[in-house]
């Protein structure tokens, strides 16, 4: 603002002597030239100490990140857990609520067995998606235990625990790397073949042939080079690949349609065969190919029992015909349709 409205004083007082006689064109002309030579340097500090100021709050911004601290850590006396654990997941007067929503999930009891699939349905909200990263411990939970057979998951060691439970959410993670970095994240000594069996697996046996480097075909920061189902695929591939003892599929198959999501979960049910399958969705179609669904409501769980019984058949039906709009009626009846 002072750079501008010195510049019309120039011009303005200028103009009127120029006219009134006492100051020629030449004079004006010359004089504003001068005036703009010393104004370009403000301008550039001008700038320079904006640009300053975003870099200072950036800094500020990374320090703060820096000096924080993982809510989750190793225990004191955390062991080991081999693979050769019981992949049973217990629950047991479980409580936790975030910081701005108290009381987010109530477990009272719930039981999973060694090599059970269980797919988990409920409304927007009904805390699924909670539920599933307390098994993974991305959080830990504010009251009772979750059990992995019979040791508390707070006091397993962390590297083991995450080699043990796989959570794959909707959106993978995946890097600007060729598709062999991205599968060989978990195993890097994995060798080509069980690459190539993984691809297969998930259906992108096809779509890497026809690539011109195969596997080793960059896809850009975050997948960007590929579609969102193809990043889902390869992230099922990977976590094929990494061979958990449970493994949570968190809508991790929403961008398949319901064909090619049954052809997956049937090659991950194959190819994990003693490993417990979790599987959160809001499909109909899914429920179809699991003998166990658990459904949630508020942070409770409402409904546990086969998909395909009467019981399950008529609560959906008339979850369907209600006017709430944020029952799991109204999720299965929007996917079908």
């Amino acid at each position: 603002m002072a750079v501008v409205l010195a510049m019309c004083a120039v011009i303005g007082c200028g103009g009127e002597m120029v006219l009134s006689g006492t100051l020629s064109i030449g004079g004006l002309v010359a004089f504003y030239g001068l005036i703009t030579q010393l104004f370009d340097p403000l301008s550039g500090v001008a700038d320079l100490y904006a640009r300053a100021q975003k870099s200072f709050a950036s800094v500020r911004q990374l320090k703060s990140r820096l000096e924080l601290s993982p809510s989750v850590t190793n225990a004191a006396a955390a062991v080991c857990l081999s693979r050769g654990h019981p992949p049973q997941i217990d629950f047991s007067e479980v409580g936790f609520g975030y910081r701005r929503q108290k009381k987010m999930l109530h477990i009272p009891s719930l039981q999973i067995l060694p090599g059970e699939q269980v797919a988990i349905a409920g409304e927007n909200g009904a805390g699924k998606s909670t539920l599933a990263k307390l098994i993974a411990r991305l959080y830990d939970a504010d009251s009772g235990t979750i059990r992995i057979g019979t040791v508390d998951i707070r006091n397993i060691q962390l590297k083991d625990l995450r080699q043990y439970v796989c959570y794959l959410p909707r959106d993978p993670v995946l890097f600007d790397g060729t598709l062999s970095f991205n599968l060989r994240f978990v195993r890097p000594a994995a060798p080509d073949h069980e690459l190539h069996a993984a691809i297969r697996s998930v259906g992108l046996g096809q779509f890497v042939a026809a690539l011109p480097d195969g596997l080793h075909q960059r896809i850009g920061p975050g997948g960007c080079q590929i579609s969102g189902g193809q990043r889902q695929r390869l992230a099922i591939a990977r976590a094929i690949l990494h061979q958990p003892r449970i493994l949570i599929l968190d809508e991790a198959t929403s961008c398949l349609d319901p064909s090619s999501e049954r052809v997956v979960l049937w090659n991950i049910r194959r190819a994990l065969r003693a490993s417990t399958l979790i599987v959160i969705s809001h499909r109909a179609s899914t429920f179809s190919a699991f003998g166990r669904l658990l459904t949630l409501s508020r942070g409770e769980i409402v409904e546990d029992g086969n998909p395909h019984s009467s019981k399950f058949a008529t609560n959906r039906r008339s979850s369907q015909s209600s006017s709430t709009g944020s029952t799991i009626g109204e999720d299965l009846r929007e996917t079908s349709l």
